[in-house]
């Protein structure tokens, strides 16, 4: 899979963007046809990233709760009940797709080359904004399973303390132990930023490559976003 971490990370926005649109007005056979290419993809990057495997396990429980709600709401309007379990099973399976589709892009590009190829795409709205844009795009997607990996090991450190807590007062404990914990995680990152030099436009201005491979790869997802408004 060598090839798809080397792909401009224009390309691969590009392609997140027309199968999470596409992913969304499509039926039956399209959510399973984008569901087999990014499963396949997910497959590889689950073997080799433990990280994907922490934020693979988040994406189930948020796609689980979501689909339980969806049903809970059907159920309560007075829907059958065949038909609502049918409607937030799809839409479960859609959701899990879609945030498992972001899930290769973050691992297959890193947080600076996503945030410059946004940069690149913003530059009519000028430099200074552009760039910003972009450091704040890569700092996000750097946090977010930072954060998650934090709470799963605040939790997991309740248990080992055998913390006798009940659900409301763990719930008040946990975010205020995750919250210290990233408070010192953002000063290193901060510190890291201006070590870098990434607080600066010309950080964000450097060149990305486009071969010819990648003009390929856009034909591909061009015809497979195709595919998936005509299923």
């Amino acid at each position: 899979m060598d090839w798809l971490r080397q792909a401009d990370p224009r390309v691969k926005i590009f392609g997140v963007l027309v199968f999470g649109v596409g992913l969304w007005h499509t039926g039956v056979y399209g959510v399973l046809l984008c569901a087999c290419i990014v499963g396949y993809l997910a497959v590889w990057i689950l073997g080799i990233s433990p990280q994907a495997r922490r934020m693979t396990r988040a994406f189930t429980i948020f796609a689980a709760f979501w689909s339980l709600l969806k049903a809970a709401f059907g159920l309560w309007d007075g829907l059958p009940p065949m038909a609502v379990f049918g409607d937030a099973a799809f839409f479960g399976i859609r959701l899990l797709v879609l945030l498992h589709l972001g899930l290769v892009l973050s691992e297959s590009t890193s947080a600076r080359q996503i945030g410059r190829a946004f940069c690149w795409a913003l530059r009519p709205l000028g430099t200074q904004r552009s760039w910003r844009f972009g450091l704040s795009l890569a700092l996000m997607i750097h946090f977010i399973p930072m954060t998650i990996e934090v709470m799963q090991k605040a939790g997991q450190t309740l248990k080992l303390r055998r913390a006798r807590l009940g659900f409301w007062l763990r719930m008040r404990v946990l975010p205020g132990m995750v919250m210290r914990i990233m408070a010192g995680k953002t000063w290193e990152s901060a510190l890291g930023v201006s070590a870098r030099g990434l607080g600066r436009p010309e950080a964000w201005a450097y060149p990305l490559s486009f071969r010819v491979r990648d003009v390929f790869f856009l034909f591909g997802i061009c015809l497979g976003g195709c595919c998936l408004f005509l299923l």
